[in-house]
């Protein structure tokens, strides 16, 4: 069986998200992580959820490449986090969840 490979935004944490499917594509991945919200104040994110270009550009590159995006990141729960604030961030999402994968069964399945 076929490793299955997934790039960590971290990894290149200074490319936006297009560039890190691409990189992706170039280096064998089947999948990327992408860092949607900051881990900390004035830390690195790309906000999707705010910024339609950018999503579609991302959409965009997912299509041309092939590589699905296997995780999202980062929540981060405590005990005063509302749910309801990260909605934008969970429909950025689901607005390709078609190329949205959950584990690397689902990918299997999808890719062949």
């Amino acid at each position: 069986m076929e490793p299955f490979l997934s790039l960590a935004h971290l990894t290149v944490l200074d490319l936006p998200p297009p560039a890190v499917i691409r990189v992706a594509a170039e280096a064998g991945c089947r999948a990327v992580g992408l860092r949607l919200l900051p881990v900390a104040p004035g830390a690195a994110g790309y906000p999707l959820q705010d910024d339609p270009t950018l999503l579609r550009e991302t959409q965009a590159a997912m299509a041309a490449t092939g590589i699905a995006v296997a995780d999202l990141e980062i929540v981060m729960l405590r005990p005063e986090t509302r749910v309801a604030d990260f909605l934008p961030f969970f429909e950025a999402g689901r607005s390709s969840a078609r190329s949205m994968c959950w584990s690397p069964a689902t990918i299997r399945t999808r890719r062949g």
